[in-house]
């Protein structure tokens, strides 16, 4: 079974602009959990690329065991996914930009989220960069990213789920929590 280990950094608001104009891919994505107990989750998602009519929809099951987190994703068809999404709860809307960056020779996708509110207006942001299993830290960081860094997230911590962030108020006191006063970004986010 594939092992989810993702490093996480949060990022000023402020940064997307520059992340707009250096991503070449973004996906506007609509995610809801049905399940969520005890270090396990069940969640739905749509992704649409931005400008792309047509979404892809998925299902995800994820079981933390000890220190090794489970993740089985699994893609479904438009009704299943509109049918649990009816009941899902900690619904999240966000715009995530694919940033590839290439580190000696190998070429590396990193994903940029902004968190949405019901205006479209962006309350918070977080880089991941999906690592092998074992692995710490990336070897790099790349410098788009890097500048705008407020936070590097500890592996084991569980305070930055996107299920967690789905709450504004939680979001607003992690980012208190480090010394950053949350804000929402003043322009809606473009989405066509």
């Amino acid at each position: 079974m594939p092992t989810e280990n993702e490093k996480k950094y949060v990022l000023k608001l402020a940064c997307h602009e520059e992340i707009v104009r250096d991503c070449p891919q973004a996906f506007e994505i609509y995610q809801g959990y049905v399940a969520s107990k005890n270090g396990m989750t069940a969640r739905v998602r749509s992704s649409r690329k931005v400008g792309k009519e047509k979404a892809k929809y998925h299902f995800c099951f994820k079981y933390k065991v000890e220190t090794r987190l489970i993740e089985i994703e699994k893609r479904i068809d438009r009704r299943d996914y509109h049918d649990l999404w009816k009941i899902a709860l900690n619904k999240i809307w966000k715009i995530r930009y694919n940033l590839f960056y290439e580190d000696r020779g190998d070429a590396q996708l990193w994903e940029v989220d902004f968190f949405l509110d019901e205006l479209g207006k962006a309350y918070f942001a977080m880089a991941e960069f999906e690592m092998a299993e074992g692995e710490l830290a990336p070897d790099v960081v790349p410098p788009l990213i890097s500048k705008h860094v407020v936070f590097e997230v500890p592996l084991q911590d569980d305070r930055f789920t996107s299920k967690k962030l789905s709450c504004q108020q939680h979001a607003s006191e992690m980012l208190r929590s480090l010394g950053v006063e949350p804000c929402r970004s003043n322009n809606k986010l473009s989405i066509p």
